[in-house]
């Protein structure tokens, strides 16, 4: 205990010859709450995946499916927050390589989206797994016991959650501590502009995903299951010369389009698969676009959007979706935006 205790002051004494001194309080957090996250990661990979994995012959097969829905990607988050506990364990005393960090890894954090993205499906599929198999609701909480959680394997996997949306507020922290003249002041800046931008992608494709379970009422069923990677939404006006507002969803395999009653109330309108969908400018208004099914000329529609830039970005995302590798029917679907498997989505209508 007592070597601990002067190992942490002498870490402590080095970091205040590096940064301010209301800066090291921050940086001993990210490192001590970044060291804590790996370790829940791993009791969850190690602690609930794997004796899951080894029963799963015992869940009428069930075992691989529900690995896949429920722990998601967490082996790969784990691997790379475990490097980038190391990195940062080896940059702490270098400002400006602290915040380098971040920026370099912009492509791994983006791998939390797959994982937000599908939350709330494996949430559901954990709550009807156990409620359908008593051995596997025995087995999770026996995981639960060796462990020696104080709760439910639902509360453990909201972790990488909050863990993706902590950092930029983090980076605030610190930033907020430095001064422009500070040798890292310009690095740590630009990673919190950079998981700033993590965050609000992340945000926007749970929002699609709320979007998506708010829609699911009684009366109307689509195999929507495979939507494909998200890739745009907006609220625009639509029709001639724009008499509705609707809410459009673009996909990799298709187009949703809903009308909006409140924010966790939205009816279904139509759709239009990606692979009969056509799109082209307005003469004469540069706020306008046309989509259209190459199939079902009764799906129509002239988008007013609000500005050139909201066009051109639609325009861009378009070109984007009939690009041949997001065309591709090899291409793995993404879970960003999948329901659960074997479920239909249930979409409300007039």
């Amino acid at each position: 205990m007592d070597g601990d205790r002067t190992s942490a002051g002498g870490n402590r004494q080095r970091l205040l010859a590096v940064w301010p001194h209301k800066c090291v309080f921050v940086v001993e957090e990210i490192l001590k709450t970044e060291e804590d996250y790996v370790e829940s990661l791993r009791q969850i990979i190690e602690g609930y995946m794997r004796p899951v994995h080894s029963a799963a012959l015992f869940f009428n097969n069930k075992g691989p499916s529900f690995i896949a829905m429920v722990f998601n990607n967490i082996p790969k988050l784990h691997s790379f927050n475990l490097e980038l506990l190391e990195e940062l364990n080896e940059q702490q005393e270098n400002q400006k390589g602290f915040g380098e960090i971040f920026t370099s890894n912009k492509q791994g954090f983006m791998q939390y989206t797959e994982y937000c993205g599908g939350y709330n499906s494996a949430i559901m599929v954990l709550e009807q797994s156990i409620a359908q198999d008593p051995a596997l609701k025995e087995l999770l909480v026996q995981c639960q016991q060796k462990l020696q959680h104080s709760l439910f394997l639902s509360y453990q996997l909201i972790k990488p959650v909050q863990r993706i949306l902590k950092y930029h507020l983090l980076l605030e922290s610190l930033l907020k501590h430095l001064k422009a003249g500070d040798s890292g002041y310009a690095s740590i800046q630009e990673a919190h502009m950079t998981m700033s931008d993590v965050a609000n992608q992340i945000n926007r494709v749970v929002k699609v995903q709320e979007i998506l379970q708010a829609i699911i009422q009684q009366r109307k069923i689509l195999p929507l299951l495979s939507c494909g990677d998200f890739l745009h939404e907006e609220e625009v006006k639509v029709g001639w010369p724009g008499s509705k507002t609707r809410v459009i969803l673009l996909f990799q395999k298709l187009l949703l389009v809903l009308k909006k009653k409140d924010d966790r109330c939205y009816t279904y309108k139509a759709h239009v698969m990606a692979d009969e969908l056509g799109f082209g400018e307005v003469a004469g208004d540069k706020r306008a676009l046309r989509l259209f099914s190459t199939k079902n000329r009764s799906n129509n529609y002239y988008l007013q959007v609000p500005n050139v830039e909201s066009r051109d970005v639609w325009i861009k995302k378009l070109k984007q979706l009939k690009n041949s590798e997001l065309m591709d029917d090899k291409e793995s679907v993404s879970p960003r935006v999948m329901m659960c498997v074997g479920m239909y989505l249930c979409i409300c209508v007039d």
